[in-house]
């Protein structure tokens, strides 16, 4: 029987000094069974692009998965905060995994879902390249998010990262232009399968009276019962100082909220959750969702420690939102919840396979972040190059505007000139082509600095 490690890759490796030719037509080297090169592969060194053979060809020269040591990965982010200026974070067009992430995946049979431990360093890796390219001098530092951190979404979005040091209303504005920028078909894919995911790991969870024992919150649960929280029960789940901000009449009716007064309530209790600094409490709480998401898969028992840190970001939230869910249809939640992470959410899910392009990622719409926001000074808006790369082609910074690949550049004939009004994909990269020394300059300056 034909198994996944069977399938044909081509294989090419990068160092710091040929970062550049990443995104630049580089083919693969190499060409060998994905089970051979995981037995052959130490994966301590330097960067490894990999092709699966038989796409390659229908995405241009765009490598399938992105692996190699931890420092090798380092490296790749430092260059793409400088190199991919206004195009979004590699993340969202390749997937970037660890070697020891890669080879985990094939260590059980069949693949295992891809669950959170694979899932906090890709959400990292893409989060800290899209808020690197925005202004402020990098630190390494969580953001913070304390007022939008409000729902399991943002939790997802903003896990374990190295981020510059934000203005909290520009967190909350390039948030808010994430959530506005979205396809609502993908959100009922992505809440559908997020639905499921919580609805199972809710199930399997209050079924295992060990798991409550450990516990304390401001009533005490027998979680031994096949049961399900009511929403009553939620009253209790979120801390005292923050549930007296209700009047009992109002969790008396809870379960007769909708979906848009439920959210709207979420995001008042969110920033006072953040003040009360219950550091016990918080621990506890992020150790019961992070058991609650793990069990997704009952033969996951080890990610707890791991997911923990991803967690953090006030899971209750993330709890009580599932319970409600749980019993609804995918469109509920659909004009209030649409984020990032939700499609984040969706690797929890699906079967992972590393060959598959990653077309639950963000958009590219989605990456930008709101860089043209007309709210924002000229002061502050991004500075653009002329000319970006993207997928092996030279393109202009309206391409940025397209959501599909566009064609090589060799099969475009040139029809206007570099002044005229550029409408199709076509014509820009006629339009780009005339910007070619200034991408050769850019690559020699690159391949020169040190980063």
């Amino acid at each position: 029987m034909f198994s996944m490690l069977d399938r044909k890759i081509g294989i090419r490796q990068f160092d710091r000094s040929t970062l550049a030719d990443l995104l630049q037509g580089s083919g693969p080297e190499r060409a060998m069974t994905l089970g051979r090169w995981l037995e052959s592969e130490s994966f301590a060194g330097n960067l490894t692009a990999v092709w699966s053979l038989d796409q390659w060809g229908n995405h241009g020269f765009l490598p399938n998965l992105l692996t190699g040591s931890d420092s090798a990965i380092t490296d790749l982010l430092a260059w793409s905060k400088v190199y991919l200026q206004g195009i979004g974070p590699l993340t969202g067009i390749m997937r970037v995994m660890t070697g020891i992430e890669l080879q985990r995946v094939f260590e059980s049979h069949p693949p295992i879902d891809l669950c959170v431990e694979s899932l906090a360093p890709i959400i990292a890796i893409c989060a800290g390249e899209v808020l690197a390219r925005y202004g402020a001098s990098a630190s390494e530092q969580l953001l913070a998010t304390s007022t939008v951190s409000n729902t399991l979404s943002f939790s997802l979005f903003r896990a374990q990262f190295v981020a510059p040091a934000l203005e909290r209303d520009e967190v909350v504005r390039r948030w808010r232009a994430v959530q506005s920028g979205s396809l609502d078909q993908e959100y009922d894919r992505i809440t559908g399968l997020v639905i499921e995911m919580t609805d199972n790991a809710i199930r399997l969870l209050f079924q295992r009276d060990r798991w409550g024992k450990s516990y304390h919150y401001n009533r005490t649960f027998d979680f031994g019962e096949a049961r399900s929280l009511s929403m009553s029960d939620l009253r209790h789940v979120i801390p005292a100082p923050v549930s007296r901000l209700f009047p009992d009449v109002f969790w008396e009716h809870l379960e007769e909220l909708g979906a848009e007064q439920l959210v709207d309530m979420l995001d008042k209790i969110g920033p006072v959750l953040e003040r009360t600094r219950d550091d016990t409490s918080a621990s506890d709480r992020a150790e019961l969702l992070a058991k609650l998401i793990s069990r997704t898969n009952p033969e996951i028992d080890n990610q707890l420690e791991l997911a923990r840190p991803m967690l953090a970001s006030l899971p209750e939230i993330g709890l009580w939102l599932a319970k409600y869910v749980a019993d609804q249809s995918p469109g509920k939640l659909l004009s209030v919840n649409k984020g990032v992470g939700w499609k984040l959410a969706a690797r929890l899910s699906n079967r992972f396979d590393p060959l598959t392009l990653p077309s639950a990622d963000l958009t590219w719409q989605e990456l930008q972040l709101g860089a043209s926001s007309a709210d924002m000074s000229e002061r502050k808006r991004p500075s653009y190059r002329a000319v970006e790369i993207f997928s092996g082609h030279t393109v202009s910074r309206q391409t940025a505007h397209l959501s599909t690949l566009v064609e090589p550049a060799e099969k475009v004939t040139r029809r206007r000139s570099s002044r005229s009004k550029i409408q199709s994909p076509q014509e820009i990269l006629a339009h780009a082509e005339q910007n070619l020394e200034e991408v050769l300059y850019t690559l020699q300056k690159l391949r020169r600095s040190k980063y």
